[in-house]
């Protein structure tokens, strides 16, 4: 069992609840994460991995941008995990995602050229 918040109608704060929950273990190209530092994104140690993932191992650090992340373990596809150099987990949570907006939006939606004039 881990803890995790899990909410059940809108509202503010007040209705997070804090209540342990079974998650097992991976399956097919699924690992599990012990969540380091939680957002909007998590960055976490792989703890588990499931048959067929090659590309992670056990001690990884990885990072994702997806739901679920309020909890302290999770079970994640491999395949939309991010593997992370040794960063301190809460610089990559706090600037990761303003990063890779920031780079999509000059590199593929407004496609930013330089001009130069050299006098």
């Amino acid at each position: 069992m881990v803890k995790a918040i899990r909410v059940y109608e809108l509202g503010g704060p007040e209705v997070m609840k804090w209540e342990d929950v079974e998650i097992g273990d991976p399956k097919e190209e699924e690992i599990r994460v012990k969540n380091m530092a939680i957002g909007m994104v998590a960055v976490g140690v792989v703890t588990a991995i499931g048959e067929g993932v090659c590309e992670l191992k056990i001690g990884d650090i990885v990072y994702r941008n997806a739901m679920g992340t309020y909890t302290e373990e999770q079970i994640v596809f491999a395949d939309k995990e991010m593997p992370l150099p040794p960063i301190d987990p809460l610089v990559v949570a706090s600037v990761m995602i303003q990063g890779l907006t920031a780079r999509f939006l000059v590199h593929t939606w407004l496609k930013v050229r330089l001009r130069c004039s050299f006098a």
